[in-house]
């Protein structure tokens, strides 16, 4: 036989057990076991699947320690389900490795939350526009007023929480996903109405006994009027 034609046979024959040999394991996670277990660790639960399964499954006591409330509900599933929901809840995953199955974590997305602008306006039960009231995003010193018309316009981050506030208002809480519009209507707050003390640089909510110089108590009804 001609060195090139072995060459050639050597090669094919190694193909074939590699396919073969990739096949097997491929065969292996989508395997039925059937296992179930209610509140067991997550070191026990695994422990579980590599018994039945054929896999050794390899994980440091550090990963799975925290997690002690794993349920399962007993029937036939593929190995790759079974771990699937067995991790569902946890920070962890898992990779195979041939024979092994390697519980590792989750990568954290390093991508910036995506900034949105977000228009609208803060209207009464009424529709009519609240001048003044305040949008803001919460936890965060970044707002800004609705003009005359009640129209604002914000840049956020998806994921932030806008808060909308006006004297005499109950707030209002938005959270922004992808949407670039939030139309709020507030609702009259009676009870914060019951006194509002005027003095030079605006209104405020005081104690009389703090008081210096003159005021203007004015009650809801007079503000209603």
């Amino acid at each position: 036989m001609k060195p090139f034609f072995r060459t050639v046979v050597c090669l094919f024959f190694l193909f074939i057990q590699l396919f073969s040999t990739a096949h097997l394991y491929g065969q292996s996670i989508d395997k039925q076991i059937n296992i179930g277990f209610q509140n067991q660790t997550l070191h026990d639960a695994l422990s579980a699947v590599a018994k039945v399964s054929g896999f050794a499954v390899n994980y440091t006591m550090d990963q799975v320690n925290p997690y002690t409330q794993i349920t399962l509900e007993q029937q036939n599933r593929s190995v790759d389900e079974t771990l699937n929901l067995i991790l569902a809840g946890t920070n962890l995953t898992y990779q195979i490795r041939g024979k092994n199955l390697l519980i590792i974590n989750k990568k954290r997305s390093d991508t910036p939350p995506q900034s949105v602008v977000i228009q609208g306006t803060v209207k009464d039960t009424d529709d009519i526009p609240i001048a003044g009231a305040s949008v803001f995003v919460k936890g965060e010193p970044k707002g800004t007023t609705t003009d005359k018309e009640g129209h604002y316009s914000i840049t956020v981050s998806q994921g932030s929480i806008l808060v909308y506030s006006f004297l005499g208002y109950e707030t209002t809480e938005a959270v922004i996903d992808s949407q670039t519009q939030q139309h709020v209507v507030l609702h009259e707050n009676i009870t914060n109405l019951t006194e509002v003390v005027i003095v030079s640089t605006g209104y405020q909510n005081l104690k009389k006994e703090k008081m210096t110089g003159a005021t203007v108590t004015i009650s809801a009804e007079e503000l209603g009027t």
